[in-house]
């Protein structure tokens, strides 16, 4: 018993040789006799000779690679089942106008005005930060002319406070 006629449909996919790539998605029949398996048949429109894809035993779509672009292609889709093939109806693939996909160069991140004006802005403030931080170490032992009598040995503060250097005797 053949299985019964599938349905499918197709989208045009970006290439990177100049070539067009076409994925085939097919639909099985639920109802009755779905098939095992599908292959692609393919051939520019009104020749007389079709290509066909390898069977495609698990998945429900094919990519068909190297097609050539600026062409009018018919596509059938083929369900098998053992000795039995049943063929979809022909569509007309339209190949005109796909190109490859071409990388136009862009902005990257790391060329980007912005990015490098950020990270001077940041570098810049780091080093402001840095510098801060040297001069307050530097500048902290300097002035703690307390401290550093009484490690000497002066002991002559009075309790009011003031300096006794300039006090009367």
């Amino acid at each position: 018993m053949p299985p019964d006629v599938p349905n499918f449909y197709w989208e045009n996919l970006p290439s990177d040789n100049g070539l067009a790539n076409i994925k085939v998605v097919w639909q099985p029949s639920l109802g009755g006799k779905a098939g095992s398996h599908f292959y692609v048949k393919y051939r520019v429109k009104d020749e007389s000779s079709w290509q066909t894809t390898d069977p495609e035993l698990y998945e429900n779509y094919l990519i068909v690679h190297g097609i050539n672009p600026d062409h009018l292609y018919e596509f059938r889709v083929v369900s098998v089942d053992g000795e039995y093939q049943t063929e979809s109806g022909t569509q007309e693939v339209d190949t005109y106008g796909i190109q490859s996909s071409v990388k136009v160069p862009g902005d990257n991140i790391a060329t980007a005005g912005w990015f490098i004006g950020m990270m001077l802005a940041i570098a810049f403030l780091i080093l402001v930060l840095i510098i801060i931080c040297i001069v307050k170490r530097n500048r902290g032992g300097k002035y703690d002319v307390h401290d550093r009598e009484l490690a000497n040995g002066r002991n002559d503060y009075t309790e009011e406070g003031g300096f006794p250097e300039y006090s009367q005797p």
